[in-house]
């Protein structure tokens, strides 16, 4: 890992792949930490580190990975939200309150 700041770091992962090769199935499969939500923390910094960087390549990549992340990170959020009334509504339709 190369340091960016004074406490944080960017994974070799990004140094060691191609810019358009990084996603977030190969960051996870590179990363050794754990447990998993240290690899995500680790992912997202490291991403946050390269999108303050003048490389405008790297920097574009980084800002779409977080964007990705994020957005698909709002849309399960969203549908856990969602769950608790399908399954009481999937229920009441189906007759299966307390075992009906």
């Amino acid at each position: 890992m190369s340091s960016l700041s004074s406490s944080k770091t960017v994974h070799e992962y990004f140094e060691q792949s191609k810019v358009s090769d990084w996603d977030i199935i190969g960051f996870l499969t590179k990363c050794s930490l754990e447990p998993y939500m240290k690899k995500i923390e680790c992912y997202l910094t490291s991403l946050e580190l390269i999108a303050d960087t003048n490389d405008s390549q790297s920097r574009k990549k980084a800002q779409e990975l977080i964007k990705l992340y994020k957005d698909l990170q709002d849309a399960y959020h969203s549908s856990l939200r969602d769950e608790p009334r399908k399954q009481c509504w999937g229920a009441v339709n189906s007759g299966t309150i307390n075992g009906v």
